[in-house]
């Protein structure tokens, strides 16, 4: 929760930054991206709480309401049907792989997040299907290593 609170902070002192009409400086690209995503989080929230004209804690479940929506409309066919499939695909090391050919995480878990539920089962399954293939030949290429390895070590003369 710390962490979040310490986000928000600079999220909003970023925000004053921009309001006041100084452009906020970033030393890290890190933290522009950290705002530019934060403004998803909390400048819907903020929208809502401006929107509403009610008191912050009278206007909780609107705000979430106003954020759940928002993400709805956000998404191409106006469904969160993928909400519950978010969680698979952070922890997949198809989203690990894709990271290391270039894409952002967060990119590549909202990509796939987007995808039906059926097309997400037969990448994970092909994917499966392809590491488990990938095991199989590192371990054909070590045991063919070690035949070569075994073979020189013949070769070697004794000093016995």
């Amino acid at each position: 929760m710390e962490k979040l609170r310490n986000l928000r902070k600079k999220y909003e002192n970023n925000l004053v930054k921009a309001k006041s009409g100084d452009e906020p400086t970033f030393v890290k690209t890190h933290d522009r991206k950290a705002f530019e995503l934060s403004k998803f989080v909390w400048g819907a929230i903020e929208s809502a709480v401006k929107s509403s004209g009610k008191s912050k804690k009278s206007s909780k479940s609107k705000k979430v309401e106003s954020v759940n929506h928002e993400l709805d409309s956000s998404l191409p066919n106006g469904k969160n049907e993928g909400a519950a499939d978010l969680d698979t695909f952070p922890k997949s090391s198809l989203v690990r792989w894709l990271v290391s050919f270039g894409f952002d995480e967060f990119s590549a878990q909202q990509g796939l997040s987007c995808l039906a539920s059926e097309d997400k089962k037969r990448f994970e399954e092909k994917w499966k299907a392809l590491q488990v293939r990938e095991f199989e030949f590192y371990s054909q290429k070590s045991g063919f290593l070690h035949e070569v390895v075994a073979k020189m070590a013949e070769a070697f003369p004794s000093n016995a």
